[in-house]
């Protein structure tokens, strides 16, 4: 929630000091600069530093497998390039699937792309269940969440040199994605176990988001202003 805050304050910069001339119908946008996408970075690098000094003490259990690092490392990359490419082939098929149904990108990109980028975590998820360690599976849906927030976006200015943010749309995006984080501790904290009926609660509330989200991009709801007029 704090990765939020950070990235949602960021945002709140680029509007308020790099405005954009076309603020029509309520809309409102503001470019985000390489300098400002340093802010959400530095706070990443903080992070690190927090999680280094916290676990530097600790000792690792030794291992009866034989791992040898040069093949892990080798394993690694190569699954690494594999999922690059997975995700350029679906990034390119999710907006070719919005223009054949004249249907937002922003919408593909919630349900198909998030989907898919996070088919590893949900892998992990299941691993991590079935050997009953639920911290792994916790630590990466997390972790996973605080890197995109804090870095795949400003990396992403970084390259392009700007962007521009509609903050009409981003901020009721952050407030959800607080309410999805928030529902899913209330679930963890319920005798610190995350029980099949709460497991099912929360997949319940994921579809519903959605589908409001879907609503949204057809223009059936309008509390997302300027989602149907920015595509």
């Amino acid at each position: 929630m704090v990765s939020v805050a950070v990235l949602l304050i960021t945002f709140s910069f680029a509007v308020i000091y790099n405005p954009t001339e076309d603020q029509a119908n309520g809309v409102i946008t503001g470019t985000l600069t390489r300098f400002l996408a340093l802010i959400p970075i530095a706070f990443y690098l903080l992070y690190v530093v927090i999680q280094y000094l916290e676990t530097r003490d600790h000792r690792a259990e030794e291992s009866s497998e034989d791992i040898r690092p040069g093949r892990e490392w080798m394993l690694f990359a190569a699954s690494l390039a594999v999922i690059v490419l997975g995700v350029e082939g679906l990034v390119r098929a999710a907006i070719n699937l919005g223009e054949i149904f004249e249907t937002p990108s922003f919408l593909w990109g919630f349900t198909v792309v998030a989907a898919g980028t996070s088919i590893p975590d949900a892998f992990i998820s299941v691993r991590a269940a079935r050997k009953n360690n639920g911290v792994t599976a916790l630590a990466n849906v997390l972790g996973s969440n605080i890197f995109d927030l804090l870095v795949a976006i400003p990396a992403g200015v970084l390259v392009a040199g700007a962007t521009v943010i509609n903050f009409s749309v981003a901020a009721p995006m952050m407030g959800l994605l607080t309410v999805a984080t928030v529902a899913l501790f209330l679930a963890m904290r319920t005798g610190m176990l995350l029980t099949r009926r709460e497991s099912v609660f929360l997949m319940v509330l994921y579809v519903a988001i959605v589908l409001w989200v879907a609503l949204e991009s057809v223009g059936v709801t309008s509390l997302l202003s300027g989602l149907l007029r920015q595509a």
